[in-house]
């Protein structure tokens, strides 16, 4: 079972399932893109609080040739937060119309593989009822 909230790292999230649509028109549009490390949270070098970097002796690559796909782009790009889902009933949608609502909020309630801890469930709150004021 999944938890998105990690204690170990301070506003850290892990297992987010974004839905294999969007991982693919993603890596459509950027595989020309290019990008010198894998993982974008871990692998540059952030000196002295510096603005990402990349590192000594790496080389800048195609997303196409460092991630090969969709899958590997979600899977790879942010760690272990996000994770490439073929069940649309149980992915994040990543774009939506907030006029029209928040797709996510049943699946972030409802989901079988989300459990959130009561400190997510209140932050979550917050932001959906920001969303809401901010629609009105």
């Amino acid at each position: 079972m999944l938890g998105y909230f990690q204690i170990e790292h301070t506003g850290y999230i892990k297992g987010v399932p974004v839905c294999a649509d969007y991982c693919d028109a993603w890596f459509q549009a950027c595989k020309d893109d290019l990008t010198c490390v894998e993982n974008w949270l871990w692998d540059f070098n952030f000196e002295n609080g510096s603005s990402n970097k990349c590192p000594v002796g790496s080389q800048c690559v195609t997303f196409a040739l460092m991630y090969g796909s969709g899958e590997g782009l979600c899977n790879k790009m942010w760690g272990d937060v996000y994770y490439y889902e073929t069940d649309k009933t149980n992915c994040i949608v990543m774009t939506f119309n907030p006029k029209d609502g928040n797709p996510n909020f049943g699946l972030l309630l409802t989901s079988r593989c989300v459990h959130l801890t009561a400190f997510t469930q209140l932050l979550l709150a917050i932001l959906y009822l920001a969303a809401f004021c901010w629609l009105f």
